[in-house]
């Protein structure tokens, strides 16, 4: 089980590497690749959410800065998105268990995460909406 993380996590680490761009996503034939597909889709989900983050703190910055009745903004979004981060890891983590020991685990957080963040991104950008 914890060579399975390990490689989840390495190829995680090597982003586009010359792997992850033979990957056929569309159609994975091993756990191997399933679970490296998951990990893909958290990475490029974790890249968005990242962009989307710094989008809405300069928004939410601005509007504090040109708009009286918005002090405190900021932060409570800073601090909603920590809670948050801590609850996504947390909540796939729990998701994993139950796959505890086999070769699907990496998978099942990864997509549970790449789900979770994107939900996380819609409710962001949501949030600029009037």
């Amino acid at each position: 089980m914890m060579l399975n993380i390990f490689i989840a996590t390495a190829f995680l680490a090597l982003g586009q590497s010359d792997y992850a761009q033979q990957l056929n996503c569309e159609d994975p034939k091993t756990q191997m690749e399933m679970n490296a597909c998951a990990g893909e889709d958290y990475r490029k989900a974790d890249a968005e959410l990242n962009t989307v983050w710094s989008e809405m703190k300069a928004y939410v910055q601005a509007a504090e800065r040109d708009y009286s009745g918005q002090e405190g903004w900021w932060q409570t979004m800073l601090e909603s998105q920590r809670v948050w981060l801590k609850y996504r890891d947390l909540h796939c983590r729990a998701e994993g268990y139950s796959f505890e020991g086999g070769s699907m685990q990496p998978m099942v957080m990864s997509y549970c995460k790449a789900h979770l963040t994107n939900e996380r991104i819609k409710a962001l950008k949501n949030m600029k909406t009037p």
